[in-house]
């Protein structure tokens, strides 16, 4: 199978579930759908990932090695997402399986970054448990950031939250750009489908995920606003809900917390009702 084609989850088991008979669009960037789409699968669901968003790195990486010189000046790291680890430990291979100065604390969002951190060979000191910003802004000033320097790995664009939080409680921030956000090569098609009426289900993991999808519509869009205001529109968490409503497609259902397990529950509810 061409690396980065969309692909459709497998059955694996001919025993009717609570989803039978839904197409489940998952729309998660490449690598971070798959164990989603698993369990979507065996509870029924004929299910199709394709990502609609993708990264790159930043357009000017200046700062990106600015930051990274001076590592050693920060008393924490703050990572956001998988994506973030995946492009900062890309920057700065040393700091994996233990080289981060002596000093410098790992803050992460939520487990699944927790677990990409730890897969890439970081230690997250602090691992929040409300997997938003606001929630990791909480914890970390709790912990008294007065006076300390925090390096914010974030994509191009992103909510100021975090930094307006830390500031306040008298962090010194660089908010540097390790990444951007990029439209996925396959968004154009995969709004077509939806546009068609594909989908009864589509799980969306972030505003940008949306965003792209009714970016890469074109001359669709129309018809792709009528095929999402058709189908069951889950949300990975309260963002991502406010943007689905903000274009006045309001989530049908959104998850407790942003892991598969929850995800999942979420869909069934929605197909249930």
């Amino acid at each position: 199978m061409r690396r980065g084609a969309p692909r459709a989850s497998m059955a694996s088991s001919t025993r009717p579930g609570p989803l039978a008979g839904r197409a489940v669009l998952v729309t998660r960037p490449e690598g971070r759908g798959d164990a989603l789409a698993e369990r979507l699968t065996r509870l029924g669901a004929r299910v199709e990932l394709r990502p609609t968003i993708a990264f790159e790195a930043p357009r000017d990486r200046a700062a990106v090695r600015e930051a990274v010189g001076r590592l050693d000046r920060y008393d924490w790291v703050v990572l956001s997402s998988p994506t973030g680890v995946r492009f900062f430990t890309r920057e700065a291979p040393a700091a994996a399986g233990g080289g981060t100065p002596a000093g410098l604390r790992i803050a992460v969002i939520g487990p699944g970054t927790a677990a990409a951190a730890e897969r890439a060979g970081l230690a997250p000191a602090l691992v929040a448990r409300d997997s938003r910003s606001e929630g990791l802004a909480a914890e970390l000033c709790a912990r008294g950031v007065a006076g300390t320097r925090v390096l914010l790995v974030r994509p191009e664009t992103a909510r100021p939250v975090l930094i307006e939080e830390l500031e306040s409680a008298g962090a010194a921030v660089d908010a540097v750009a390790f990444y951007r956000t990029v439209p996925h090569p396959g968004a154009a098609e995969t709004a077509a489908r939806v546009a068609g009426g594909r989908y009864t289900v589509a799980v969306f993991s972030s505003p940008s995920t949306l965003r792209s999808l009714l970016d890469a519509a074109g001359a669709a869009l129309p018809a792709c606003r009528r095929g999402l205001a058709k189908l069951l529109r889950i949300a990975i968490g309260p963002v991502t809900a406010a943007a689905l409503a903000a274009e006045g497609l309001p989530a049908d259902r959104v998850a407790r917390s942003p892991d598969d397990a929850a995800v999942a529950e979420a869909v069934c509810e929605a197909a249930a009702d």
